[in-house]
């Protein structure tokens, strides 16, 4: 397979395609990153098979960052309900948040380190799965097996925190 070809044929098909779903600058560098993977992979790709890797990757992506975005603005709901809570005069409700938060510091705190590690990494600061993968010296697969075992965790005392909200 030729690269730069590939590349020259492909970059503005699958950047149009990205942005159908995200409708940011953000389609860009993910068209990037896939070209940056395939070009990891090298011959390790079938020449046959690429287009359909590539735009599977291309969604793939798309679909990651879009969930990300949805735990991002969640957290930021809850932080700024949760915050907003403690400064109101309602002496119940400040109890109750007070509660939740220790809740799920408790909960935070059953996780094993690399567990809590991996959730604070991807869905509090935004990391990749790959840059935390390549920080914490595992595999791509056990920061997601991780993070799917502390979001079960967790995330049950996080939704009774923003229900509150409703």
């Amino acid at each position: 397979m030729d690269f730069s070809e590939f590349y020259k044929q492909n970059f503005e098909r699958g950047y149009r395609f990205a942005y159908s779903y995200i409708k940011n600058e953000a389609a860009y560098d993910i068209v990037s990153d896939v070209f940056l993977r395939l070009l990891e992979l090298g011959d390790e790709v079938d020449g046959n098979r690429v287009d359909s890797l590539f735009m599977t990757m291309v969604r793939n992506k798309c679909y990651d960052y879009l969930r990300h975005e949805v735990y991002k603005n969640a957290y930021t709901q809850q932080k700024g309900f949760a915050d907003s809570i403690s400064r109101e005069d309602s002496t119940a409700d400040v109890v109750e948040v007070r509660e939740l938060r220790k809740a799920i510091n408790g909960k935070l705190d059953e996780l094993s380190d690399k567990e809590r590690e991996v959730f604070v990494s991807v869905r509090l600061n935004g990391e990749t799965y790959k840059a935390v993968a390549e920080r914490l010296n595992i595999t791509t697969r056990s920061v997601e097996y991780c993070l799917n075992k502390a979001q079960g965790i967790v995330c049950g005392h996080v939704s009774k925190l923003y229900d509150l909200a409703i």
